[in-house]
């Protein structure tokens, strides 16, 4: 099909694009933030967990709060406490040089001086000359090699904590652009052109918790589960399509984790024999070998990506997808200039709405905030043509239209997604919803999705609690009809209001003569004392309605009744 072929050029075009803009990672160490775990060092403030999956956990007790609720991590990283080094003795410290107190100092004994007696007699003087004074330099010694000895790990696990500080903040920052990963199935093939590949096949999606009370750092798991790092096969020339799939069909049909030992090591051993004929499985022992051979060994890390893969793993489904596809939406025939024959653009009217719906109101039409024309033509168009481009710069309403048709389309019994380049994008769309839909509102990005849906899970239970199914039913066909008439109402006053606003520009004619508003307002205030003592309109040759008696009788009433009685 002509359709199928167009689309195909475009989601061609957008994968090189995407590719161009964000080249795929081949070497890990291309990645902005590695941490390996081969790296950490033995320190009871650094405590390495497991998943629940594995047999034996591989945790340790050195920290006496941990419970059963909160052993589930990957890692954990408190800040350790660091002893400063032993001083030396006061005779021994005027002959050390700066930097004897740094954990990765070296110390370093001044040179000897010379120094001139009272009889004038110089003298070379040295740190070994005097064996009293050099005894004590070497007992200083020991007590600072001893100390360096048992607080290197130590100040290791602070490097360690400030890395993951200065993480932190990073994550804090660039969150909407970034995602932590944990990754293992390092994959290795060192080509003779130089381009090399050196990057973890399996890959889990972590969060970064900072415990500020402790302080302590504990990655844990997201609510994502692990992914193959599949578009790292396709840089491998020799590696085939057809072994990708079955790659790809290996990894659905089990239950892998980057921790995880005994299962996922043998899916990593099928895994390298798919690759190639002379791929090699190293264990945890993977060293780089030779030039243009594959090997697969266990060494996990946790490293910082761009969050792009996703964009491109779904345009890959996309073009795999559309030779099959029978049904192409009307939205993506327009794309490519192919106007579907249901769609009807001569009653659209150029989109205009009436006049009466300045305000965006339209009785098939619910928008559950403060609506315009423009809002309420995007619904219109939305349904007509099942999409719709809305451009314009920051602060024009664009969100809160958004909102707005989360309303009317939720309405409509339909299911709505909303993508957006960044997180936080989504997060201010759910406070620009109004609060009764928000409970219905779940973040699939987000590190605490499961959170959100059991906060909406909840709400819809206690909504379904109070209330019935025929009950809410019969409330919505109780509003609809009470909205329509207030929307008739609306539409009379306005109306009215609008001929109202008109009578002040259009000519009051008396017996027939004209006069234009301003005059006829100057005419009755110049005689308002002689004509407004007139009940109402009277109409020109009627009859009084009383008679002269009753008016004498009227007007005596201004003497019987006082002031006092009026008022009552």
């Amino acid at each position: 099909m002509q359709i199928i072929k167009k689309l195909t050029h475009i989601f061609q075009y957008l994968q090189s694009l995407n590719q161009l803009r964000n080249p795929l990672k081949q070497n890990i160490g291309d990645q902005p933030w590695v941490l390996w775990f081969r790296d950490l060092p033995e320190h009871p403030s650094i405590c390495r967990g497991s998943i629940p999956s594995l047999s034996v956990l591989d945790t340790d007790d050195s920290f006496p709060d941990s419970n059963e609720e909160n052993d589930y991590f990957i890692l954990k990283v408190r800040r350790p406490e660091l002893k400063t080094c032993p001083p030396p003795p006061p005779e021994v410290a005027p002959w050390l040089a700066d930097g004897w107190d740094k954990i990765d100092g070296t110390v370093q004994v001044k040179p000897p001086k010379n120094e001139t007696a009272e009889n004038g007699e110089v003298k070379t003087i040295a740190i070994d000359s005097d064996p009293v004074l050099f005894k004590a330099y070497e007992q200083w010694l020991a007590q600072r090699e001893h100390w360096v000895k048992t607080e290197s790990p130590a100040h290791l696990a602070m490097e360690i904590f400030l890395r993951l500080y200065r993480l932190y903040s990073f994550m804090e920052r660039e969150a909407e652009r970034v995602e932590l990963i944990l990754g293992d199935g390092l994959l290795s093939l060192p080509h003779t052109d130089g381009a090399n590949i050196y990057h973890p096949l399996l890959l889990q999606r972590l969060q970064l918790h900072f415990d500020a009370s402790v302080p302590e750092f504990t990655l844990e798991e997201t609510e994502h589960q692990p992914e193959l790092y599949t578009p790292l096969f396709r840089s491998i020339p020799e590696v085939t399509g057809h072994a990708i799939n079955k790659i790809q069909d290996l990894f659905d049909t089990g239950s892998y984790h980057p921790l995880e030992e005994d299962e996922t090591s043998h899916f990593f051993q099928q895994l390298i024999a798919l690759l190639s004929p002379h791929g090699q499985y190293t264990g945890s022992n993977l060293v780089r070998g030779e030039k243009n051979v594959l090997r697969l060994g266990r060494q996990p890390v946790v490293f910082v990506r761009q969050r792009t893969l996703g964009f491109n793993i779904a345009i890959e489904s996309i073009l795999e997808n559309l030779p099959q596809r029978q049904d192409i939406p009307p939205f993506l025939a327009n794309i490519v200039g192919i106007q579907p024959a249901s769609t009807n653009r001569d009653s659209d009217k150029e989109g205009i709405p009436a006049g009466n719906n300045a305000n965006g109101e339209d009785e098939n039409v619910f928008l559950c905030k403060e609506a315009n024309a423009e809002q309420l033509q995007i619904a219109q168009r939305l349904e007509k043509y099942g999409a719709v481009l809305v451009q314009g710069p920051p602060g024009t309403g664009k969100t809160h239209t958004i909102a707005n048709l989360l309303g009317h389309l939720l309405a409509q019994g339909k299911n709505v997604l909303v993508t957006s380049h960044t997180s936080k994008a989504l997060r201010v769309l759910k406070d620009k919803v109004v609060e009764p839909l928000q409970p219905l509102c779940v973040s699939v990005l987000s590190d605490d999705n499961r959170k959100e849906l059991e906060r909406s899970v909840d709400a819809i239970s206690e909504k379904l609690a109070s209330v019935n199914a025929d009950l809410l039913e019969n409330e919505a066909a109780r509003l609809t009809s009470e909205r329509g008439e207030l929307l008739l109402k609306l539409w009379d006053t306005r109306t009215r209001l609008q001929l109202a606003r008109q009578d002040e520009y259009r000519p009051v004619v008396i017996q027939g003569q004209e006069y234009d508003p301003a005059k006829a307002a100057r005419l009755v205030v110049k005689e308002a004392a002689l004509s407004s003592w007139i009940p109402g309109p009277v109409e020109l040759g009627s009859p009084m309605p009383v008679s002269t008696g009753e008016l004498v009788e009227l007007y005596q009433t201004n003497e019987a009744l006082t002031p006092a009685d009026e008022e009552d």
